[in-house]
């Protein structure tokens, strides 16, 4: 394992979502079966537009568009999958 696997975790591509979280050793990846090899380019970037600006607007914006979310769900499965499901899920 190397930083070329670990790289994919950032990607946007729906192939590469909740992927390759180790840095190092891929034995948790193997193990929770969330490892991928790269198969196509990676796209970086945010979901969200416009982009957030600033150290803090970054770290809590996803925590503020899933609170949205979550407020506007329509029943408790739908406010569960809004958490559990991968980013940019939409019911």
């Amino acid at each position: 394992m190397d930083p070329k696997s670990h790289h994919l975790h950032h990607a946007r591509n729906a192939i590469y979502i909740d992927k390759n979280f180790c840095e190092t050793f891929i034995l948790y990846d193997v193990l929770f079966k969330t490892y991928v090899k790269q198969t196509e380019n990676p796209i970086y970037g945010s979901f969200n537009n416009p982009i957030p600006k600033g150290f803090w607007d970054v770290q809590l914006n996803e925590f503020r568009l899933l609170k949205k979310d979550i407020k506007e769900s329509k029943s408790l499965l739908e406010t569960i999958k809004f958490i559990f499901y991968p980013p940019g899920w939409k019911p």
